[in-house]
């Protein structure tokens, strides 16, 4: 019931707060639907109109569709449409939107950070923070092969920041093994970019929607502290990847 619920808004640490793929189809137990222009044009269509799948809820069966093609079409609610037309708004350069403020204080304490900025798309979050890291041109950042940064966004961060990307090959998990990052880095040479940044993404959009082991994001950490480099996470889905590490917790046998 609170009004930074909507999913097509973000801070610079998160996005739209809906399952990754093979996640949803694994949650709802759903047939796989095929991404295809043709399939994905279909499924708007059957989705417009009501038609889709057959569900048996309590001897009654209801018509509905749930489109997979991807977590930026999922729609505000009832609850979240009154969250926002109810929500206290305000110039925000002049500090007077209250509900962005508050917004921001959550999610900064909740992160453990001394400040948050809001963004309107996850895009323009990820981009802030490969600029703020690698504001000397010329700068370098390691990334995933299958990174949405590296993949779906235009390649502002050199576009716009004058940063180079350097990737290296994403597990099947979303992780990036620790021996390809070292190696990665760059050395002290002056025909070479100079390496500034990690970044990771949790949950990985490609990797089925995989939420990252809280015991290798630590290890990426101490490894770009060894190292004297900064660490971006594209916090994309990240609600579901603490949900996701809480689940596990919770299934761990006791100590």
């Amino acid at each position: 019931s609170t009004p930074w619920r909507r999913t097509d808004c973000c801070c610079v640490l998160t996005n739209s707060p809906a399952l990754g793929f093979s996640g949803m189809r694994r949650a709802l137990r759903l047939h796989p639907v095929t991404l295809g222009r043709a399939r994905a044009a279909r499924t708007q269509r059957q989705y417009s109109t009501g038609r889709g799948a057959a569900v048996t809820d309590a001897g009654r069966t209801v018509d509905r569709m749930i489109d997979l093609r991807s977590d930026t079409v999922t729609k505000p609610c009832a609850g979240m449409r009154a969250a926002m037309a109810s929500a206290e708004v305000g110039d925000d350069v002049f500090g007077d939107d209250m509900t962005v403020k508050q917004l921001e204080s959550a999610v900064a304490e909740r992160f453990g950070k001394r400040a948050a900025v809001f963004t309107p798309t996850g895009t323009m979050a990820n981009l802030i923070a490969v600029m703020a890291h690698t504001w000397e041109r010329g700068s370098e950042y390691i990334l995933g092969d299958k990174a949405h940064i590296f993949l779906y966004e235009q390649g502002g961060g050199s576009q716009l920041g004058g940063a180079h990307p350097r990737t290296v090959p994403t597990c099947a998990d979303g992780t990036l093994p620790l021996d390809l990052l070292a190696a990665a880095v760059r050395d002290d040479d002056q025909h070479y970019p100079i390496t500034k940044l990690i970044c990771l993404e949790n949950t990985h959009n490609k990797c089925g929607g995989l939420a990252l082991p809280r015991s290798y994001v630590r290890s990426v950490s101490d490894f770009k502290n060894s190292r004297g480099l900064a660490l971006h996470v594209d916090g994309a889905r990240v609600w579901n990847a603490m949900v996701a590490q809480k689940a596990l917790s919770s299934s761990a046998p006791s100590r």
